[in-house]
């Protein structure tokens, strides 16, 4: 029995084609695993056939986990964690838009990271509408972008905010929340000294 070894970035269609390839090719059974599927393929075995197999198993695998006492946990955990983002996310909100002014770049900078931390365990929001907000208060869509020097993003806090905020905004135009990056460039923005 020959095997064929899968890598990341397969898709289920190419490896099905290539073991039904190979297993004509050489007429013997091939072996192989996808996402922790075995599949065996012979001689004659058509790839749309091969793929219903390790869909059915695929499937029938997750209906286990999800059944078992930590399928159970993960889910009672993702549903913790998805409560707890969106109660932050409620409150960065009611600290974004309320009062008459909008809120200073080091202050939107830190709750943009705030958002993409709550955005990305699954707590839905319209971010076109806040992309919006922002572009009332003055900022620009990926202002910023292609600036020279470079190293005015690490010396200077305002030009290393107004580029957070457009990067941001250029996600949220899209439907998207900010991008997962922006907590590091946060993070990076807090070690630029203050000038006083």
């Amino acid at each position: 029995m020959k095997t064929i070894e899968t890598k990341a970035g397969d898709h289920i269609s190419k490896v099905a084609f290539e073991a039904c390839s190979l297993a004509k090719e050489c007429l013997q059974p091939v072996h192989f695993v996808f996402n922790e599927v075995e599949v065996d393929v012979c001689p004659g075995d058509e790839a749309a056939g091969v793929v219903e197999v390790w869909q059915k198993r695929f499937d029938q695998k997750c209906r286990d986990f999800e059944n078992s006492k930590e399928g159970k946990q993960v889910a009672t955990d993702k549903a913790q964690s998805i409560a707890t983002a969106r109660r932050k996310n409620d409150y960065l909100l009611e600290e974004l838009y309320v009062g008459s002014t909008y809120p200073k770049a080091e202050i939107l900078v830190r709750i943009l990271a705030d958002l993409a931390d709550a955005a990305h365990v699954g707590v839905p929001m319209d971010y076109q509408y806040l992309a919006g907000y922002m572009e009332q208060a003055g900022y620009k869509e990926n202002e910023y972008v292609g600036h020279t020097p470079a190293s005015d993003f690490k010396t200077n806090r305002v030009i290393c905010a107004r580029y957070i905020i457009g990067q941001a905004i250029n996600c949220m135009k899209m439907g998207m929340p900010p991008h997962p990056l922006t907590r590091k460039f946060y993070e990076d923005f807090t070690k630029i000294p203050l000038v006083v």
